[in-house]
């Protein structure tokens, strides 16, 4: 918020949403083995839950899928900000201020001075024809003589090391 109200997220930002509802996996993991893999102690984990840090406690989740379960997301985002060297009052607002449970993906979670909790938009990777397409003829009008002659000699060389039968196939 600043003096004339909040501040709208740019583009790339949205506000962090928990996964609350996911498809259930065939393959099951013990909760301690998770807790293992991830540098958990157990007692760290009930600890967590007992400060209200994690929506869950040991006894309450025995398994959890292998496959994209939201609570291992939980556990992710809570060891990383109890870990990030605050105190507990620090930690209790910063996870204060996340939706609950913040079953949120934590490679995409991150903390802005500005905006808060933000998460980032993944956008679709730029297909490189397309863009070839749609700017080609631009970008080649603007270079002067030097660049399109470099240009040209790049692509006959280019074109000399293609095989006959794939030149063919390209046109």
């Amino acid at each position: 918020m600043n003096a004339t109200g909040p501040v709208s997220l740019p583009a790339w930002f949205t506000r962090p949403r928990p996964v609350t509802n996911w498809q259930r996996c065939l393959f099951q993991t013990d909760l301690r083995t998770a807790l293992q893999a991830m540098g958990i102690r157990p007692e760290e984990a009930d600890a967590w839950h007992a400060k209200g840090w994690l929506s869950f406690g040991l006894s309450e989740s025995p398994s959890l899928d292998e496959v994209d379960d939201p609570r291992m997301r939980e556990l992710a985002v809570v060891r990383d900000v109890v870990r990030s060297g605050l105190c507990d009052a620090q930690v209790e607002r910063l996870l204060g201020k996340l939706p609950r449970p913040c079953a949120v993906d934590p490679s995409r979670l991150a903390f802005s001075f500005r905006h808060g909790w933000v998460e980032a938009v993944v956008g679709e990777d730029p297909d490189p024809d397309a863009i070839l397409d749609e700017h080609l003829d631009e970008w080649l009008e603007s270079c002067n003589e030097e660049r399109l002659r470099a240009l040209q000699h790049r692509i006959g060389v280019l074109l000399a090391g293609c095989p006959a039968d794939a030149a063919k196939d390209e046109g």
